[in-house]
This record gives structure tokens, C-alpha cells and sequence, in this order.
């Protein structure tokens, strides 16, 4: 079971804005965060968080099925450091850039393989609205992380409900369309998907490395240096308290190509926020970390194809960000062979009566 132990506390909402020009991104919130020191055991397995999105405009289908992919992709880079922009890190901080090794992936039960579309009128939309189908959104999804996406009222960018928000019926979080995913509606500088990556921190405890009012430890966490207020160009040289600022932290406001890590002590609190502060995705952890082994899937990993000893005829591929793949299989004497096609490297195989999901990893 999980365990609902108090990691640390902080403000139940924060809101990004772009000033009005829309070239920086400001995040606002009034309070600082109060960390104390419940832990629980880590050992540093993947940890699945299933996704549904809630695309509510207008025009709906403005937002692709492609846009949304892409979002997930740069989600699942991100958290696993694997991004390629990982070599832009300056010099000092490559050593505590660190992976949290977790993974998003749609919930293909819900909607259109995870992505709920809701035509309204109702937009633009304010801090609360977009959550209740009542006033022109949509409602929550239980289980799984709820990110909306929309278009949002006067400079705000994104917002995202912290942990002590988990009961919540706004747990979550919003994006604008246009800072959501890497084309599309997407525009440029915030076209890189980072503004979904910051809120997910966010969402997962974090707070911003800085403070507003001098120098001092913005967000508690010991290895982000301190930092006088925000960062949002890509000034690298860039020193407020002494030590040179963290700019390409994913937790700064700098444009999303100058953004690129997460530091050791955030990936512990996100990963210690996912393991206690977050029940309402217990049953989507159980199911995926205690998968029971009834789906024999040989070798793990493989080589360009797999065998599996059922027929595959009930069978469900998808890639990480939950985009279906399609797959060729021959039956053996004994068993079935099966080649995904496609060239990502990491798939789940689902068996659709057994309600399984199976790990695979896929060498090409």
C-alpha cells in the first residue's frame, strides 16, 4: 500500500505567467516551502505515472494527437535525463544533474488512447473553471495525473496543484495550448515542451531555487545553490548570492532550450512526493510496480522482435508517451513471435483480459 506520510508542505497552487509581450515567463506564488524529514524506503526503480488530457477549446482537434505525443516524449526525457540538450549543462552543475527515472504514459482506457477532447465556448479560462465540466471544462479523471489543456486568461502560462492539494478536485495541472508540446500551437521560445516539465516539478513538491527577498535557500533543497530572484533569460555567467545561479534548472523561468536538468536532492523529493504524497495514483503504482508475471514475454530485452507463448490477437503495444504501435506476428510451433514496428526502445505489452502490463525493452 502506499503511505501517506508528510514530505514537506507547500503552497496548495502555483501559477506561471508571461509578461505581455511574451517573452518571459514569470511564475507567481507568496509563500516559501517548510520541508521536514519523513522518508520512505527508494530503490530507485522507474516509477510510472499514467496521464490523461483534458483538450478543452473551441477547436479542439487543434491540438493534435502529434502535439500531445510530443509533450509526453519531452516529459519522458526529461525526468530520465535522456534529453539531448543534456551536454549544454555548464561545467559546475553536470555532476549533480541527476534522472529521477520517471515515466509518463497515457492511460489508454480513458478517452481517445488517453486524450479527453471537450469542445466549449467557455474560454478563456481562469484559476478554477477549467476543472468542472458545469462551468465549460472538464471534469477530473481519479487515478491518473490530470493535465488541461486550454486556453488560459490574461499572462497565465501553466499552474499546477502541489501535494498537500492531493484530495482536491483541481489536482493537477493547466497549461496554455500554446506553451503545451513542441509544434502545433506551440510558439516559440516555449515551444521546447519545459513549460509542462517545470509544472510537473511542481506538482511533485517542488518549489523555485530562488528567493524574492535576498539571498538565502529558496526551495530547500541542498545542492541548487541560492539565487535572488528568477532567471529568465540564459544569462550563464549569471551570479546573484555569490555562486553562479542555476539557470538551466528545469525549477528556473529561463526559455525552454536554456533549460535542462534536475538536481540529486529535487529528483529525491519528487521521487519521495510520488511514493507518499500522492494516493490518488496508488492503484495505477500498484498495478504497474507489482505487475503480476501471468504475460511471458522472451527475451526482455530483445532484439528487433519477441516471442510470447498466447496468441497475440487480444494484444496492446504502445511507446512510453502511449502512442499505439503497430506490430507483425507469425505463429511458431510453439508460441508466437512478434516485431513491433517501430524504432523506440521502450514499449509496454498489454494482454487485454488479463489487464496486465508488461516492460519491454526493444534493442534495434
Amino acid at each position: 500500500m502506499m503511505r501517506r506520510l508528510v514530505l514537506h508542505s507547500v503552497l496548495a497552487w502555483l501559477a506561471c505567467a508571461t509578461c505581455s509581450f511574451g517573452q518571459t515567463r514569470t511564475c507567481l506564488y507568496s509563500s516559501g516551502v517548510e520541508s521536514n524529514h519523513y522518508r520512505v524506503h527508494d530503490d530507485g526503480s522507474t516509477l510510472y505515472v499514467p496521464v490523461v488530457v483534458h483538450i478543452v477549446y473551441d477547436q479542439p482537434e487543434l491540438i493534435t494527437q502529434e502535439q500531445v505525443y510530443a509533450q509526453l516524449n519531452v516529459l519522458n526525457n526529461d525526468f530520465s535525463k535522456s534529453n539531448q540538450d543534456l551536454d549544454h549543462v555548464v561545467k559546475p552543475f553536470q555532476k549533480v544533474a541527476t534522472s529521477a527515472n520517471i515515466q509518463f504514459y497515457l492511460d489508454q482506457e480513458i478517452g481517445d488512447g488517453g486524450i479527453l477532447r471537450v469542445s466549449s465556448s467557455a474560454g478563456p479560462f481562469g484559476i478554477s473553471d477549467i476543472h468542472f465540466s458545469s462551468t465549460g471544462g472538464s471534469d477530473k479523471i481519479p487515478g491518473v495525473l490530470n493535465v488541461w489543456v486550454c486556453d488560459l486568461v490574461g499572462s497565465i502560462s501553466a499552474f499546477a496543484k502541489t501535494p498537500e492539494s492531493f484530495d482536491h478536485e483541481e489536482v493537477g495541472m493547466v497549461i496554455d495550448h500554446t506553451f503545451f508540446g513542441t509544434s502545433g500551437t506551440a510558439t516559440v521560445p516555449y515551444d521546447g515542451g519545459r513549460t509542462l516539465t517545470h509544472e510537473v516539478g511542481h506538482w511533485l513538491g517542488l518549489a523555485h531555487p530562488w528567493k524574492s527577498d535576498g539571498c538565502g535557500d529558496g526551495d530547500q533543497v541542498a545542492d541548487t545553490p541560492p539565487q535572488y530572484g528568477p532567471a529568465h533569460g540564459c544569462d550563464l555567467s549569471r551570479s546573484t548570492c555569490e555562486s553562479l545561479d542555476m539557470v538551466q534548472n528545469f525549477m528556473n523561468l529561463a526559455p525552454d532550450d536554456c533549460m535542462h536538468f534536475f538536481t540529486a536532492g529535487q529528483v529525491e523529493r519528487m521521487r519521495q512526493t510520488l511514493l507518499t504524497l500522492r494516493p490518488e495514483l496508488e492503484v495505477a503504482y500498484e498495478t504497474l510496480l507489482h505487475q503480476p508475471q501471468s504475460l511471458t514475454i522472451y527475451p526482455n530485452p530483445a532484439i528487433h522482435s519477441f516471442f510470447i507463448d498466447e496468441d497475440p490477437g487480444g494484444m496492446q503495444i504502445v511507446d512510453a508517451s502511449g502512442r499505439k504501435i503497430l506490430f507483425e506476428s507469425r505463429q511458431l510451433p510453439k508460441g508466437w513471435q512478434v516485431t513491433p514496428l517501430t524504432c523506440e526502445t521502450l514499449l509496454y505489452i498489454k494482454m487485454a483480459e488479463k489487464g496486465v502490463a508488461q516492460k519491454l525493452i526493444l534493442k534495434h
